[in-house]
């Protein structure tokens, strides 16, 4: 058996949600919310029953979320003050003593008062937690923002269609790569909640880590010291989720990605297509990465990394 796992993201985006529904019938993914919160950013755009969260610890959420909002609400008070905050970030890592909003909130007013500092500096993994949760709103206001920019060009495309008398489809110009912001920091600070909690350990399944990154692909391939190329399949026809097609050639595609992990090698026919109105084409890479890199990003899984990159 094969689970899939959705990394290195915290947030799941509707056009990654419609291509791994089209390929898996679940996938583990960390959304660094409660379950409210999961629940009800899943309601808007698929069944959640194909999403299978991990939280983190109650406790530990709670003050991660506490943070973030602290140094969110000090970014938006202080939009005007960047020099000052780029000075005292400068050559630092995020999230220590130095950089808590008490600290910098006095350190711009020149009276530097170390009691304004938390009782406590934070954890490794606390710092990692804050970082996915930054990571997570970034890319859910990023994708509101290409969305309606979206809707601009879809009707800017639609009323020059029309002035010039002919009928075109909108064609969407490609959308920009989250994971090619800070994409290190996002691979180590993903793997270090699921290695901090033991996790890679939790399942019986071997791991199929699945990206729609391809920064994130080829940032593993550079530090990968051993790859083999699995899979490359460039324009799979899929089946949408209405299809009536979809949950045959679904359990028939997992069935074949299984065949590919156990004999470590490619088969020799991919999965077939079916003739029938779905329109969905995915490029599927699929990599087996070792090394001593790789081996303490996915610490437990006996230098065997499975790596997914998923694309419309």
């Amino acid at each position: 058996m094969v689970q899939p796992i959705f990394f290195p993201f915290t947030h799941f985006k509707k056009k990654d949600y419609e291509i791994v529904s089209a390929l898996f019938k679940s996938i583990i993914f960390f959304p660094v919310s409660g379950r409210s919160e999961f629940e009800e950013s899943i309601a808007d755009i698929g069944d959640a029953g194909v999403i299978l969260p991990v939280f983190p610890e109650e406790k530990q959420l709670g003050m991660v979320l506490q943070k973030v909002d602290e140094f969110r609400r000090w970014g938006e008070l202080n939009q005007d003050n960047r020099g000052n905050l780029k000075t005292f970030f400068q050559d630092k890592p995020c999230f220590t003593s130095d950089t808590d909003p008490g600290y910098l909130r006095a350190r711009i007013k020149r009276t530097a008062d170390r009691s304004d500092e938390p009782g406590e500096e934070e954890t490794s993994l606390l710092k990692d937690l804050m970082f996915l949760r930054l990571a997570k709103l970034h890319d859910f206001e990023k994708e509101g923002l290409q969305s309606k920019f979206d809707l601009v060009l879809r009707d800017e495309h639609r009323l020059f269609s029309e002035i010039q008398g002919i009928s075109s489809e909108f064609d969407r110009e490609s959308v920009e790569d989250a994971g090619a912001y800070m994409t290190a920091e996002r691979v180590s600070a993903w793997c270090n909640f699921f290695n901090a909690n033991h996790l890679f350990n939790m399942y019986d399944s071997d791991l199929l880590f699945v990206t729609t990154s391809s920064a994130v692909m080829e940032y593993l391939l550079s530090v990968s010291k051993n790859k083999i190329k699995l899979l490359d399949i460039d324009g799979l026809k899929v089946h949408e989720n209405k299809c009536e097609n979809k949950n045959q050639w679904v359990e028939t595609f997992n069935k074949y990605v299984e065949n590919l992990v156990t004999k470590g090698q490619q088969a020799l026919d991919a999965p077939a297509e079916r003739d029938d109105n779905c329109a969905l084409e995915i490029k599927i890479k699929l990599y087996l990465l070792k090394g001593d890199v790789i081996s303490s990003f996915f610490q437990g899984l006996d230098q065997k990394v499975l790596i997914c990159l998923l694309s419309v």
